[in-house]
């Protein structure tokens, strides 16, 4: 039993570390998805105005990834949940603390930012001419033949969400940190 334990250590570990690519890969997955659908276009060719783009439907998809990354940044439920996630499994992924919260910043914190700039990005790289994006909404946004609707209207807004996303991402920050403290404190007692 006592060979067991120091073999299932480095085993539990990697698992928290796979929960937290998992945890991270789900706070930025569909961002990243938006901005690959807007630089295939890009990298095609294709202006924004087109009615299409190389015979796909790439404004369809480039809408429900960009409405897929809004609802995925703009739950702020389910994006704590996520952070939680995140920072739990950082907690216990790394050994020191300082390590471990270090990892939280990196995956969980900045992970969190860039799925709000992503699709901003997105958006920007992929506007018509006729475009008009501002606080209120967006309006005749119509990329490769597709009207983009909220895709589009939310970015407008997004830098507003910071207020509310940026300390959603600093608290996982510091649940990491009270995590792997008390797992430190728990482990010299122990």
């Amino acid at each position: 039993m006592t060979d067991a334990a120091p073999r299932a250590r480095p085993a539990m570990r990697l698992t928290w570390r796979i929960v937290l690519g998992l945890a991270v890969l789900g706070i930025v997955g569909p961002a990243l998805a938006a901005l690959a659908i807007a630089g295939w276009g890009a990298l095609m060719g294709c202006a924004p105005d087109a009615p299409s783009c190389g015979g796909l439907d790439l404004g369809a998809a480039l809408a429900f990834a960009l409405e897929w990354a809004w609802k995925r940044i703009l739950d702020v439920p389910g994006l704590a949940i996520l952070v939680a996630i995140a920072a739990v499994a950082a907690a216990f992924g790394f050994a020191p603390r300082g390590r471990a919260v270090t990892w939280s910043f990196m995956t969980a914190c900045w992970g969190c930012i860039a799925a709000l700039i992503l699709p901003f990005v997105a958006v920007f790289s992929a506007m018509p001419e006729g475009c008009r994006i501002t606080e209120a909404g967006a309006a005749g946004c119509i990329v490769w033949g597709h009207k983009m609707g909220m895709a589009y209207e939310a970015a407008g807004a997004a830098f507003w969400w910071s207020i509310v996303i940026v300390p959603v991402s600093l608290g996982g920050v510091l649940l990491t940190f009270i995590l792997a403290s008390l797992r430190q404190r728990l482990a010299r007692s122990g």
